[in-house]
């Protein structure tokens, strides 16, 4: 190999080299924007994630264990054709006439055999 052989090997690997660098720091580049991208963006699931969390509901907004109990004892109420209008609303108190009640209790009495909500899956 000559000189003017190896001077042009010599600058086509500066050239490659060169050429290799740039891809290099291209991909350093790309790397660092992922990063940056993640650091902005993890932060910001995390908060969405814990507004989406169930919270403790707020004072007054019955849970669901507090609306079984609810809906078990209306049953019953129902079923004895005896109820406590105080605890509703006052139009649906209005609309709970005694007749009323009592044909919602020998329908619940007739059904509640087959399925008591204590024992029925719907209940749950």
């Amino acid at each position: 190999m000559n000189l003017i052989g190896a001077i042009a090997l010599l600058a086509k690997w500066r050239c490659t080299a060169k050429v290799f660098n740039q891809e290099l720091e291209r991909g350093a580049t790309q790397i660092r924007r992922l990063w940056g991208i993640m650091l902005a963006v993890v932060p910001s699931i995390a908060c969405i994630a814990a507004g989406l969390a169930d919270p403790a509901p707020p004072a007054g907004v019955p849970t669901e264990d507090g609306m079984r109990a609810f809906a078990l004892q209306w049953f019953a109420q129902m079923q004895a054709g005896k109820i406590d209008r105080t605890q509703y609303t006052a139009a649906y108190g209005a609309e709970l006439t005694d007749d009323a009640v009592q044909a919602m209790s020998h329908h619940l009495n007739e059904y509640g055999r087959r399925c008591a909500p204590k024992s029925c899956k719907s209940a749950r």
